[in-house]
């Protein structure tokens, strides 16, 4: 499974907004604490937004927040969401449905995975 540079900046995304719990974050902070461009990140984040991930708002002290707490964001999802399509091993046809049984236990690790593990595997 390939994940591309746009699924891996959504996370890194997700995560420093879910450090940053309660507090508006601008979306030049997290490009410049997240070395990705401020472009991009700005595309992500409506990306995040239009699926009701983030919400944005307005003003001197404005930014991006969370909707939910992070440990309701699956990582199965953002990718999914980010992706555009389900998780795929390649494009490899099928051998005796090994790859499609590759396929499921790749996704169910991810499902088993939020954006408050990813928090927690930085601390620790």
């Amino acid at each position: 499974m390939t994940v591309s540079a746009k699924s891996r900046y959504a996370l890194e995304i997700m995560t420093d907004l879910a450090e940053r719990r309660g507090k508006s974050v601008s979306v030049c902070a997290i490009a410049s604490r997240r070395g990705i461009s401020a472009k991009y990140t700005e595309q992500i984040m409506a990306m995040l937004k239009r699926a009701g991930y983030v919400r944005s708002e307005r003003g001197k002290s404005g930014g991006y927040k969370l909707v939910s707490s992070p440990d309701m964001y699956r990582i199965s999802d953002i990718l999914r969401l980010t992706e555009g399509m389900a998780f795929d091993c390649g494009g490899i046809r099928p051998v005796n449905g090994m790859w499609s049984k590759v396929e499921k236990a790749v996704t169910e690790v991810l499902d088993g995975y939020t954006v408050a593990d990813l928090m927690s595997e930085v601390t620790e």
